[in-house]
């Protein structure tokens, strides 16, 4: 489709017109700063200080007005992490709403910097994802190979989904496992049983099974 296509390629000159007067986003490598992060109507503007952020919204606001294109005043949040300014950033006298965090892409970007979040909220998806598959988990006419295809395929791609921008820690591992674990525990109709023989007189050990 060729609408999509004309979006992007409009959207683009305006972040490229906006921003090429100055560099004002965060420093991305030794000679270059990164601006902004793109994906079809959704911007996410970045910057180390508070007055930069609101000469991008200004200037972005100002170059998207030449082409019919308007920024959502009630979608727009602003997100501070590890600053003390507590100046309002604004569009058009409108003063855009702070956030400790929000969605983007599907994955929670919070102020803390933190993976625990989102994989909190991922792992809420998967067990709806899971949830919804409840009736093909029960159907014996389905071979189990091929319930571990599909839970592969709907559950654990909602699951890990954005999971390259991790930091993965020994916590976060054990819980995405233990859930892992608790699907497949419920496909195979695994049950875990420990009997235990407690010593009467003379016996020195308690024997498990």
């Amino acid at each position: 489709m060729l609408s999509p296509l004309l979006f992007l390629v409009v959207l683009d000159w305006v972040t490229r017109t906006a921003y090429a007067s100055s560099e004002k986003g965060i420093q991305w490598t030794l000679l270059r700063k990164l601006e902004d992060l793109e994906f079809a109507d959704d911007l996410a503007l970045l910057s180390h200080r508070l007055q930069d952020i609101q000469d991008k919204v200004n200037a972005l606001k100002e170059t998207a007005q030449r082409v019919g294109l308007t920024i959502s005043q009630e979608k727009t949040k602003l997100l501070r992490t590890n600053n003390m300014q507590e100046a309002p950033v604004t569009i058009e006298g409108s003063v855009v709403e702070d956030v400790d965090e929000f969605v983007y892409l599907g994955s929670k970007i919070s102020k803390t910097g933190g993976t625990d979040e989102d994989v909190t909220a991922r792992i809420k998806k998967a067990q709806q994802a899971f949830a919804i598959l409840r009736p093909v988990w029960k159907l014996t006419a389905i071979s189990t190979r091929t319930k571990l295809l599909v839970i592969n395929s709907n559950v654990k791609a909602v699951l890990l989904y954005g999971a390259e921008t991790w930091k993965v820690t020994n916590s976060i591992s054990r819980k995405i496992q233990t859930f892992i674990n608790k699907c497949l525990r419920h496909i195979l109709l695994l049950k875990c049983m420990i009997e235990c023989q407690i010593p009467t007189c003379g016996q020195g050990q308690i024997k498990s099974q």
